[in-house]
């Protein structure tokens, strides 16, 4: 049994999910890991993995998914605002 493909390179995308606000708007994203401490946050919205740049998309697939708070989520939203992409 191999790497899951989310594994295979010196990159791993993580899929967060916090659950929908009160309102039903989902809170989930997509956290990649790089190496040498580089990381993002690609917020989904309704857009699922297309919210996620093309040339990081494959590692999307077989992803390892991870329950997190509303404010580990909303943490992760204003962290995106500070970094550049």
């Amino acid at each position: 049994m191999g790497l899951p493909r989310a594994w295979k390179e010196d990159a791993l995308m993580v899929k967060v999910n916090a659950g929908n606000d009160r309102n039903g708007n989902p809170r989930r994203g997509w956290l990649l890991l790089g190496a040498g401490g580089r990381s993002a946050f690609f917020d989904e919205g309704y857009q699922g993995s297309g919210a996620i740049p093309k040339q990081y998309r494959h590692l999307a697939v077989d992803a390892p998914e991870l329950e997190i708070t509303p404010r580990q989520y909303r943490a992760l939203v204003k962290f995106t605002k500070k970094t550049p992409r």
